[in-house]
């Protein structure tokens, strides 16, 4: 098919800023960063793009054209150890490609309140955020912990929980905490997973990408074959188990006392309908706890939104641009554009008819239940596992964890035995 390309203005934007490495407190490794500043308008409103998993900078150039079409100022970054930032002095050599962070609050949470107070938030009035997938999960621990940190926000897909492996059911969650907690434990955070999923079929920058429901827009996906193929290096081999354990127990910690009650700021959730890299069922739960969340779901869309068809991109992009321009004290705009539907509005307020099309175990409509919190059930919990309110927490949290413990038993004999050098 014939391959997409940004506009020509688009284009030039992106080429009249070039790439800066900002130092992070704290570690030796730089990160990539670009700045699109409004010229007639050096102190306009901003926004920062917060990428996802395996992303970098060089896919957004379009959207960043959107924004700045808009009349804001726009700031993005690449996380430490992908895209094109510099990767964590301790990462093996031969390990470089693998996704790896030592610490998720440490270097992508502080990292993105570092950027902001140091180089975006000084120059303009209001900062707001687009977020993308894992980069949600970064947004929501940076606002939980600093509420003020930005007006509206945009959280696009967000991988509040995820789907392991290639496609579902994937590596289940029980699998992914047992091998990362294991696996770091014994000195193989550096190593994928040796499960299914553990290396992504589709990571080879010099091969077309495919066994992956990105968007349906082929066009663009040839350009973004392309563009990796020229940057090799932001193509990640896949997570590595200190990467799995550090974003799953991030994904645990979102749930932890009030931290997501801390949210305050006017969030647009952003659910693909047709998402195998994350459930919605996370990002229902997340609705149900902030105070001023909406929540829309996007028909026919896989997980890539601002990268799909004209027919899907267009409303999204739409929907986000009505959300950043609104006043963060006033109403929040109508975000039903197109063939976008509102399905959950700030806590309770939903409309149930549109989470009937979304094929999840958690409606967003459905009744809250005070959560079991005792031990066994916590266990169960952890392991990945939601107890029905008709279930016996502590006997289903007992029968987990003993076989989660036979299992954590086998895989580090496993892995102390063969020691294998595996990628």
């Amino acid at each position: 098919s014939p391959q997409w390309e940004p506009s020509a203005l688009a284009g030039e934007l992106w080429e009249s800023s070039p790439v800066q490495w900002l130092e992070v407190p704290g570690r030796s490794n730089k990160l990539a960063f670009k700045a699109l500043k409004q010229a007639a308008l050096p102190h306009s409103e901003a926004v920062v793009i917060v990428t996802g998993f395996n992303e970098s900078l060089l896919k957004f150039v379009d959207l960043a054209a959107d924004f700045h079409g808009a009349g804001f100022a726009v700031y993005l970054f690449d996380h430490s150890g992908q895209g094109l930032s510099e990767r964590e002095a301790c990462v093996p050599e031969n390990r470089l490609q693998n996704a790896f962070v030592s610490s998720f609050q440490d270097c992508f949470v502080s990292d993105l309140i570092h950027i902001v107070d140091a180089h975006i938030a000084p120059q303009h009035p209001k900062v707001h955020v687009f977020a993308h997938s894992m980069g949600c999960l970064v947004t929501a621990h940076a606002l939980s912990q600093r509420p003020e940190l930005f007006g509206r926000v945009v959280m696009s897909a967000p991988a509040f929980s995820i789907v392991w492996g290639d496609k579902p059911p994937g590596l289940p969650a029980i699998g992914t905490k047992l091998l990362s907690f294991f696996g770091t434990g014994l000195g193989a955070q550096y190593r994928l997973a040796p499960a299914p999923g553990g290396e992504l079929s589709w990571w080879n920058p010099h091969a077309p990408i495919t066994g992956v429901l990105l968007t349906h827009n082929q066009e663009r996906l040839r350009w973004y074959e392309d563009l990796r193929s020229q940057h090799p290096e932001i193509a990640m081999r896949g997570p590595s188990m200190g990467w799995l354990w550090e974003v799953t127990a991030a994904q645990d910690r979102l749930w932890t006392g009030d931290a997501v009650d801390r949210i305050q700021a006017p969030v647009l959730v952003l659910t693909a309908e047709l998402d195998t890299i994350v459930h919605a069922e996370g990002q229902a739960r997340f609705c149900r706890s902030t105070p001023r969340s909406t929540r829309v779901l996007v028909p026919g869309a896989y997980h890539e939104l601002v990268f799909e068809t004209p027919k899907i991109r267009n409303p999204v992009v739409a929907a986000a641009l009505a959300w950043v321009k609104a006043p963060v004290q006033g109403p929040d705009p109508d975000p039903e554009h197109g063939e976008i539907q509102v399905v959950q509005r700030a806590r309770q307020e939903q409309r149930l008819s549109g989470d009937a099309i979304v094929v999840q175990p958690q409606a967003c409509g459905s009744k809250a239940v005070e959560p079991d919190t005792s031990l066994l059930a916590s266990g169960a919990a952890f392991l990945g596992f939601g107890v029905p309110e008709d279930t016996g927490g502590a006997i289903v949290g007992l029968a987990l964890i003993g076989a989660g413990a036979a299992t954590a038993t086998a895989i580090g004999l496993a892995l102390l035995i063969t020691r294998r050098q595996r990628l």
